[in-house]
């Protein structure tokens, strides 16, 4: 009935409001206690120590608008963010920072390196967090092999580098495994894997959560993907940019590429879906002719879009190889004209000065998959 579903409805804000309560608190240090000593003596009614204890233990089962009112008044966020699954934890940031200085607040300071900083303001690493839980799980990894010689196939299976990396609790930190198969076999036989090791932090003030790993052997790897709140299910799928080193033993030079991180194994036959996704992509597409005429052939849908394509107003391009051009001017130019020749070229040609991940790159990648059956599970029972 219309009274149950509006029951259901109060009791999902009611839980949404506790988090986002908690981690408003978690991010500035305080905790119900300290805060509570600071509150009882403000003019909130529907604030007081009992009723605020009440609610973060979830004794109490309905929240009415004078409650969340107080609650805006008193954390200064908007009512809007503050039942928002979507929660924005640094809303107004250094406002409460200001407001609730004089607070006794739990030493949550910790050190990267040789760098000292507070948690609360800009990293946090425990596995604990209130904002970092949902994302401590295994996830399987996708991407292009860095050996450029590796990609010359058709076959996605054979050009795809798979692995898995791990996230899970290890004391006050979060502990990174990386274990990538190389395709390539040992002295053995066997097929070898690359185990990476390592730590997470997460940056929420930046929305990014940061992989450091490392090989016993010597080599560095780090990731970096987008971070946004989860109030329900695990983190499902997210698209990484990593900077690490080639793979080709005698040729190992910095390289930085993209990674698909999803919680569920990609089907061997779903690998052409990610595939493109994998690639430094950017708004303009370069395809060639031929390229355009193999889509068209795919469908009548997708040669009626080709064919008007076609028609506009679309400007010739030219795949120059860059050896093919030292070819063409070796016996006319020396080679640091060669040199001065190709950085010219290369001054007007169509290239991308950065890569980045947005929301939307994430979402077509995870709104594909789901259309094909994964992340569908039902969020359990005690989800919002």
């Amino acid at each position: 009935s219309d009274m149950e579903t509006m029951k259901q409805k109060e009791k999902e804000i009611l839980i949404i409001v506790r988090e986002n309560l908690k981690q408003l608190m978690e991010i500035h240090g305080l905790n119900v206690s300290n805060f509570c000593n600071y509150i009882k003596e403000k003019d909130e009614d529907s604030l007081d120590r009992s009723t605020f204890i009440k609610f973060m233990n979830g004794d109490v089962k309905k929240a009415n608008l004078a409650f969340l009112k107080s609650c805006h008044n008193v954390f200064g966020v908007s009512l809007e963010n503050l039942i928002s699954r979507n929660f924005n934890p640094y809303e107004n940031f250094r406002g409460i920072e200001e407001k609730y200085k004089d607070i006794p607040k739990e030493d949550t300071s910790f050190s990267i390196g040789s760098i000292g900083c507070l948690a609360n303001e800009i990293f946090i690493e425990n596995p604990e967090s209130l904002l970092f839980k949902k994302y401590i799980q295994p996830y399987f990894c996708y991407y292009y092999s860095t050996v450029s010689a590796e990609n010359n196939t058709d076959n996605i299976c054979e050009s795809l580098i798979s692995g898995k990396l791990v996230f899970e609790p290890n004391g006050k930190r979060c502990k990174a495994i990386l274990e990538i198969d190389t395709k390539k076999p040992d002295e053995n036989g066997n097929l070898r894997h690359k185990i990476y090791t390592g730590y997470v932090v997460l940056c929420p003030s930046i929305q990014s959560v940061h992989c450091i790993l490392t090989l016993p052997e010597g080599e560095f790897c780090f990731i970096i993907f987008r971070y946004s709140h989860l109030n329900c299910d695990k983190q499902e799928c997210r698209l990484a940019e990593v900077l690490s080193s080639s793979s080709i033993v005698d040729k190992r030079y910095p390289v930085v590429h993209r990674m698909l991180l999803s919680n569920e194994e990609i089907k061997d036959k779903d690998l052409e879906i990610i595939a493109p996704h994998l690639c430094m992509n950017s708004k303009e597409i370069l395809i060639s002719e031929r390229g355009l005429l193999d889509i068209a052939d795919m469908s009548e849908e997708y040669n009626m879009v080709v064919q008007e394509i076609l028609k506009s107003d679309s400007e010739l391009m030219y795949n120059i190889e860059e050896n093919g051009i030292k070819e063409m001017c070796k016996n006319d130019f020396s080679e640091g004209e060669i040199a001065e020749l190709l950085t010219k070229l290369r001054a007007y040609s169509f290239s991308k000065r950065y890569n980045k991940v947005s929301p939307k790159a994430d979402e077509k990648i995870r709104d594909m998959l789901f259309q094909r059956g994964y992340f569908s599970k039902k969020p359990s029972a005690d989800t919002v």
